[in-house]
């Protein structure tokens, strides 16, 4: 079944990420081939526009939830002066009830950002706007008590198109 499939990244692992790939509009059937095996491990169909980007997210890890790929459209507006677009994205499967996924995203000092309080896993913000500059956002507990991620803060420009911030 592996030759239906033209390999677009080849030993991919866990944690990277690719540069854009152009691939025609259409409709397309995409799969996750483990290294030397035959058969799709999952597989999910997407329909590509000309001129839309779309990230596609390999999430799931079996034992807490199943391995799934997850189409993203990059549907941003142009950010207002002084601004930049940013997306939070729940990718992290780390509990088999979604109710044990939830998390908060907040500031380096602890307030939330955008009321993302209670995202489960396989959630999505859609994109919002915040200031630029230096970015300090962290992934916490709903009540905001345990620090699950906790980034480093990154300067991020304004202006700049879209940005996921991923976990």
């Amino acid at each position: 079944a592996s030759d239906v499939y033209k390999r677009q990244l080849e030993d991919f692992r866990f944690l990277d990420f690719s540069d854009f790939i152009e691939i025609p509009a259409g409709d397309y059937e995409l799969a996750v081939i483990p290294t030397g095996a035959e058969e799709p491990a999952t597989t999910a169909s997407v329909t590509l526009e000309d001129g839309v980007s779309v990230n596609v997210l390999a999430v799931g890890v079996g034992a807490n939830q199943p391995l799934a790929l997850w189409p993203l459209v990059n549907d941003a507006e142009a950010p207002d002066e002084g601004n930049l677009n940013v997306r939070v994205v729940h990718a992290a499967p780390f509990a088999a009830d979604l109710a044990d996924t939830e998390v908060s995203i907040r500031t380096g000092g602890g307030a939330v950002v955008n009321d993302l309080i209670g995202v489960p896993f396989l959630v999505e913000s859609g994109f919002f706007q915040i200031p630029a500059g230096t970015a300090d956002l962290k992934v916490a507990s709903n009540d905001g008590r345990t620090n699950l991620i906790d980034p480093l803060p990154v300067e991020l420009p304004a202006g700049l198109d879209a940005v996921s911030y991923t976990h």
